[in-house]
């Protein structure tokens, strides 16, 4: 008997036949869309695999030229079927054999693969997903709705699989906001969280040991999250107070380094002692 080990033989080629892997071709190439053909090359099950752009290099027209002869499956890594959907049809036309097929964001499977990285982003954050709102973001199109309409099929689809606390969809270019989504989110999940104190009781506590002068603002928040830990700024975080008829006071917590330690009574940060410098934070306005 032998000591060595043949190669295990790579699984057999299910089509001959090329298939290339169209793309937009933002920044002027192909993007992921070669990384995304360097694992297909590598599994071995098609003939040839390659890359394209609409507006790039390689040229979608320069890679089916050097692929003539053959039959080439042409697949657009799109999200849905919208104007550029139009122009790779015009594109691709009297070429019998090359047969353009659905954009990647339709093919089946592609909703277990949202909710497979999504719930990946989750652990790497140390969350649980059922606690979670996942936020689906789009481009979309004011001219051609199918974009939108195949986001909003991921949106239901992810939602009805159950994994999170709620899947939202957004688009770039046309309503809904991703940004404003976001924001409700998190206005709702504050507003599910008890207040120790309500307005009234805190004005008066706060009142017994100072007077309140016309233009002073008591901020309200949560003492505790649902999971029990408390909600403390960070370095990087943006703090924005509004109200009707104000203009929005905007800051920017910064991390800061003080020399003489932390306030006489306080507790140091980890990693800080008299001696040593102790990381703080601190605001800055914007």
């Amino acid at each position: 008997m032998s000591g060595t080990r043949s190669p295990s033989p790579k699984a057999p080629v299910i089509n001959a036949g090329a298939l290339v892997l169209v793309s937009h071709g933002i920044g002027g190439g192909p993007g992921s869309a070669e990384a995304h053909a360097a694992r297909l090359t590598e599994a071995g099950r098609r003939g040839a695999v390659r890359v394209a752009c609409l507006h790039g290099e390689p040229r979608l027209e320069a890679v089916l030229d050097s692929l003539a002869g053959q039959p080439v499956d042409l697949v657009p890594l799109l999200i849905g079927d919208g104007h550029t959907m139009t122009e790779l049809r015009r594109r691709v036309g009297g070429r019998p054999l090359v047969a353009l097929r659905a954009p990647l964001g339709e093919h089946a499977g592609i909703d277990a693969l949202i909710i497979e990285k999504a719930a990946e982003a989750c652990a790497g954050q140390g969350w649980a997903p059922e606690s979670v709102t996942l936020l689906l973001i789009g481009h979309g199109s004011a001219r051609h709705p199918g974009n939108g309409q195949a986001m909003r099929r991921h949106v239901k689809a992810c939602g009805a699989a159950g994994r999170f606390a709620g899947v939202l969809g957004g688009l770039l270019v046309e309503p809904p906001d991703p940004v404003d989504l976001a924001v409700d989110v998190r206005l709702a999940r504050i507003g599910q969280l008890a207040l120790v104190r309500d307005a009234a009781t805190l004005l008066a506590d706060v009142s017994a040991f100072m007077t309140l002068q016309p233009g002073d603002v008591l901020m309200l928040g949560t003492d505790c999250l649902a999971d029990g830990s408390r909600p403390l700024a960070q370095a990087g975080d943006r703090v924005e107070v509004s109200a009707p008829g104000f203009a929005p006071l905007v800051h920017t917590v910064v991390a800061e380094s003080s020399a003489a330690g932390p306030p006489h009574g306080a507790r140091a940060p980890s990693g800080g002692s008299a001696g040593a410098p102790a990381p703080s934070v601190g605001a800055r306005s914007s």
